[in-house]
């Protein structure tokens, strides 16, 4: 396999729904097939066969429009399913065909086709669970996270430490 690098962007519409817009690219690889056929028609001399070889160089880039939709949360756990419609764009190079009854030709095909996927996963919420379970007889920060997750919009780590002391404050940082 050849590598290959991606990113996408996101946004979360709603507390259960989230989109986004990915893009992936695929470095060449080496790619190589054998048609091999065999027949029998009643030949006289007996059966018939052929065969062909193809070689050649694949790249390809690939753009998905995402939606996710977020099941309800166990613990610090989200379990997900998502699906996504786009497009991808294959490039062959250095395409050979070889078949001994033919004079070796050679072309290349840029190709652009649908592509969908279908996703679903886990997410782990890591800072808010981390610091109740660090942190279990702070009780204004037991009381504090909970009102925090419903009342006020996500904003990191930074925004959720400030209820810690600062020798709580020390302790959280070598956690993460």
């Amino acid at each position: 396999g050849a590598p290959y690098i991606g990113g996408g962007v996101g946004v979360r519409l709603a507390r259960w729904l989230r989109v986004d817009l990915t893009g992936e690219y695929r470095f060449s690889a080496d790619i190589g097939a054998v048609d091999h056929l065999e027949l029998n028609l009643s030949n006289p001399d007996g059966l018939m066969t052929a065969s062909t070889t193809y070689s050649g160089e694949h790249t390809a880039f690939v753009g998905l429009a995402n939606i996710y939709i977020d099941l309800p949360k166990l613990h610090s756990i989200t379990p997900y399913v998502g699906a996504g419609l786009g497009w991808a764009y294959h490039k062959m190079d250095d395409v050979i065909i070889s078949d001994p009854g033919s004079p070796n030709p050679q072309f290349g095909e840029d190709k652009l086709s649908f592509a969908w996927s279908l996703m679903a996963g886990v997410g782990y919420q890591l800072t808010d669970r981390a610091i109740l379970e660090m942190f279990p007889d702070n009780a204004n920060l037991q009381r504090w996270i909970p009102m925090a997750q419903e009342r006020v919009h996500y904003q990191g780590l930074p925004a959720r430490i400030c209820w810690l002391g600062y020798g709580e404050r020390h302790r959280m940082g070598l956690r993460f």
